[in-house]
């Protein structure tokens, strides 16, 4: 008896281990789901909502929406449109059938579609199947009595349902590759003449047909233009048709950045754009390791690119602009820019100052990222106003000790070594002069006094300054007193006693000469005798 119930228990456990892996079922919003304790997908079961438009979420409480269940919209011919997540690859038997919209995006994704998965859409127009789906079931477009067309991806066998309605639409097979569309054949379904090409299928533009016999199947389509350039001018044919653009030229766009720049220099970029171009974009990298590298910018073609970012063993950083035109044609302009290790410096020789100029010590200054150095090696970095010697405080170097006498009319002309740019005023014994009384002209500085103002001026010593931004000249001059003259008085009344006492004397002296040469006479004639 023992040996029989441990016979049943062990069968028991046999069948549940044969099991598929649990799965549980729950409802979020609108849908009922079920989620596998393996995986954590998440299958729609079921749509209990009355909505016309739906969109089925992606995730479900962090869980993945991989898969429609069977039924799981069936007969909800109130549904216009549907919205179904990237996420999904498979669409289970029956999951859409019945349902009124015209037409659905099925995802990439999707690598399973099951049988009477769209049947009885009897408003559905056009469908495309996209290019990962491997299998269809049998009848999936049953009865869908207005599909005019069909796009399926080459070499996917589809199984046509008992009424042949998917016979009847046009089937367009094509081949994805690099993310392109080639339409590889068309066939027209009954009473068909031609199909009308979508832009893209699946998100991917179609860019040609793989036979030019095909265009005669092809009602209205999308022109994808091929591009070719030469010698400055582009033109586009269109991989459908064959139909050219008009010759056009290529757009110059400027790369506004240095050719070179030190290795603890930040480069800076700007792009400048023609009119009417707006659509570009600037990409960099590093010429030889490729990486890219953010650009601190205010906006997508202007800013700047730190040094910090500078891989040690990269000399070189690449800016692309890639370009298009408002006719589709695609372009690109590029400009490298020089890393260099070293700077490249220049000397600067001492230079004294003057008063007109500044003077400067000895430096070096590197003419690529523009940084001053005190040193020839390029070691110590100092600031550009760290090599400037402040000009010298000015002198009167024309006018000194000049002397006049008190009211006389005459300039006084006094020159500074200042520059006549610097000049601001001129002060007189220490008080600002008025304009007025003097003049002031270029060569260094040169200030002439009014000969009116001169003769103003009282005796004694006057200091001028002839004030400038770098600092004061200043001398001094002399005014001298006038010399006293006395004229004769006028009053006829008045005796000149000094007048006649000169007469007098000079009468005295007259006679007294005459007397002597008379004794002399005398004399002379006694002798004789």
């Amino acid at each position: 008896m023992k040996k029989k119930l441990l016979s049943m228990i062990c069968a028991i456990c046999t069948i549940f281990m044969l099991l598929p892996t649990a799965i549980y079922a729950d409802t979020y919003e609108d849908f009922e789901y079920s989620i596998s304790e393996e995986t954590n997908e998440v299958t729609i079961t079921k749509y209990t909502g009355t909505d016309t438009v739906v969109s089925i979420p992606d995730t479900i409480n962090g869980n993945p929406v991989t898969s429609i269940g069977t039924d799981a919209f069936a007969g909800r011919d109130n549904l216009e449109n549907i919205t179904i997540p990237n996420g999904v690859t498979s669409i289970g038997s029956h999951a859409f059938d019945h349902c009124g919209f015209t037409s659905i995006t099925i995802p990439n994704n999707v690598t399973s579609i099951g049988s009477d998965a769209f049947s009885r859409c009897w408003n559905l127009t056009s469908i495309t199947i996209p290019n990962n789906v491997t299998s269809i079931g049998n009848a999936a477009f049953r009865e869908c009595s207005k599909l005019q067309s069909i796009f399926l991806p080459i070499g996917l066998n589809v199984v046509y349902d008992s009424v042949h309605i998917i016979s009847r639409a046009t089937k367009v097979r094509y081949s994805l590759d690099s993310g392109k569309v080639t339409i590889t054949s068309i066939d027209l379904g009954y009473g068909k003449s031609s199909v009308d090409l979508p832009a893209a299928i699946c998100g991917y533009p179609v860019v040609g047909i793989s036979d030019e016999n095909l265009l005669s199947n092809i009602n209205n389509h999308t022109h994808y233009y091929n591009w070719s350039e030469k010698d400055g001018k582009y033109q586009g044919e269109c991989g459908i048709c064959k139909e050219k653009t008009q010759e056009q030229t290529v757009p110059t766009i400027v790369i506004n950045a240095p050719d070179q720049v030190c290795r603890t220099q930040d480069t800076v970029v700007s792009v400048t754009l023609p009119e009417g171009l707006t659509n570009a974009t600037l990409y960099h990298e590093f010429s030889h390791s490729g990486s890219e590298i953010d650009l601190d910018a205010s906006d997508g073609l202007n800013g700047k690119v730190s040094h910090e970012s500078y891989p040690g063993e990269e000399n070189g950083l690449k800016f692309v602009v890639y370009a298009k035109t408002s006719d589709g044609f695609e372009f690109t302009v590029t400009k490298t820019v020089e890393i260099l290790d070293n700077h490249i410096l220049e000397h600067i020789s001492a230079k004294d100052a003057t008063a007109s100029k500044e003077g400067n010590i000895e430096y070096w200054h590197c003419t690529v990222c523009d940084t001053y150095f005190s040193d020839k090696d390029g070691e110590n970095e100092i600031e550009l106003k760290d090599t400037v010697v402040s000009r010298k405080a000015p002198e009167i170097i024309e006018g000194k000790g000049q002397s006049i006498t008190a009211g006389e009319k005459k300039e006084l002309i006094f020159k500074s070594n200042a520059a006549f740019s610097d000049f601001i005023r001129v002060e007189l014994d220490g008080k600002t002069l008025d304009e007025k009384n003097y003049t002031v002209k270029e060569g260094s500085t040169i200030v002439t006094l009014n000969k009116d103002f001169v003769s103003t001026l009282k005796a004694g010593k006057h200091t001028i300054g002839i004030v400038s931004e770098t600092g004061e000249a200043s001398t001094e001059f002399t005014v001298n007193k006038k010399t006293s003259v006395i004229k004769p008085s006028s009053d006829k009344n008045t005796t000149n006693t000094g007048l006649i006492s000169n007469i007098g004397l000079w009468i005295s002296l007259m006679f007294t000469s005459l007397e002597a040469m008379g004794i002399g006479l005398i004399c002379r004639k006694k002798y004789k005798k």
